[in-house]
């Protein structure tokens, strides 16, 4: 029986509160090399990703044609390639909250609040993808921002734009795509390069952007 995901302000809050602890301590996904860990974990969640993509299965292909119907015909966005993307995003989002628990992955699978981490990923993937297309972002971009949705919000981009005004929006976009853990770093990184250039060659190009 397919389903509308729920979403509710507490909900969305918790998720992206999560993400807030993970970016702080810089979570890393790799590890879980143990036997025990590769013969069931990896299995069961790609069996609970794929249970919850196939209750909501119509909700999430109703969007996405909402979504394409903003985009010319040369960037569509396949619904197979919305799929592939979510479900790796979503399970990045399980492993996230997995390792915030502290528990055990063996545990922390068989405790999970599954229903409620799908409807976090898939509000945050949807919004990324319609800020994506109200910014014009290209076909690549708008489906790499959705892809990163586990450690971005939706308007992560205009946030920074509007935090770092006299950086090029290039550069802040390079940065979220490039390094989405820590793009105020790579900001900081760039502007500070420029302005050391600028005050090495004072008769530089001063039409160009100030940094901030």
């Amino acid at each position: 029986m397919e389903l509308n995901p729920r979403f509710t302000k507490e909900v969305i809050s918790s998720g992206r509160t999560a993400k807030e602890e993970a970016l702080e301590q810089q979570l890393d996904f790799s590890g879980g090399t143990s036997d025990i860990y590769k013969d069931t974990i990896p299995h069961k969640i790609s069996s609970l990703i794929d249970i919850s993509v196939e209750k909501h299965y119509g909700w999430i292909e109703d969007k996405l044609k909402d979504i394409n119907a903003k985009l010319p015909d040369k960037s569509k966005i396949f619904f197979e390639d919305v799929l592939k993307i979510f479900k790796a995003t979503f399970e990045k989002r399980i492993k996230q909250q997995a390792k915030l628990s502290k528990e055990k992955p063996e545990i922390y699978i068989n405790t999970i609040n599954l229903e409620e981490i799908f409807n976090q990923a898939i509000f945050d993937f949807i919004q990324s993808l319609k800020s994506s297309v109200r910014n014009g972002e290209t076909k690549k971009n708008i489906l790499k921002l959705g892809e990163l949705s586990h450690w971005l919000n939706p308007n992560d981009i205009k946030d920074l734009e509007r935090q770092f005004s006299n950086t090029d929006q290039g550069v802040i976009k390079t940065a979220v795509l490039s390094r989405p853990k820590n793009p105020k770093v790579f900001i900081g990184e760039y502007n500070d390069r420029v302005f050391d250039l600028v005050n090495k060659y004072p008769d530089i190009d001063q039409d160009r952007k100030s940094v901030v």
